[in-house]
């Protein structure tokens, strides 16, 4: 990744088929954030109207840190997507049409990277088990809920 910001801040970055090191380390960040967001919710009331379905699980106050944390999280969620949607400007700018190879999958790519030892990031096939291992670590909070 710093080998990345390197070639950026020197106006010469790789091209890559896939995320960037940069853009692949906020898709995690975006993940981690929202993924919180969504189960801190679950916790949460306002006293009022709403009543999150594991409201009573935790005790008063740590109903409250959470509260908190979720509008913290809300907060940095949003400067979250405001960067990203700066760097699909940016990367817009610079001729690339990421909006375009988000909905096809597809991508235009120079015939020859500059740099061959740099920026074939993505152009391999996932590995498998790490794929596996993703949707089970996605589907395993769904089950947990259902099985509550």
């Amino acid at each position: 990744m710093l080998a990345y910001a390197r070639h950026l801040l020197k106006g010469t970055p790789p091209v890559y088929a896939g995320h960037n090191p940069l853009g692949g380390a906020m898709v995690l960040i975006m993940l981690v954030s929202l993924t919180f967001q969504a189960t801190s919710g679950l916790f949460l009331t306002d006293d009022i109207f709403f009543r999150a379905p594991l409201y009573g699980l935790f005790g008063r106050d740590v109903s409250r840190e959470l509260q908190t944390l979720h509008h913290l999280n809300a907060d940095l969620l949003m400067v979250l997507i405001a960067a990203h949607l700066l760097a699909l400007i940016v990367h817009r700018l610079k001729g690339e049409s990421l909006v375009v190879a988000m909905f096809t999958g597809r991508k235009r790519l120079p015939k020859e990277p500059e740099d061959a030892s740099v920026g074939t990031a993505g152009r391999g096939r996932p590995n498998r088990w790490l794929l596996l291992a993703a949707m089970a670590l996605a589907a395993a909070p769904v089950l947990w809920l259902w099985n509550a």
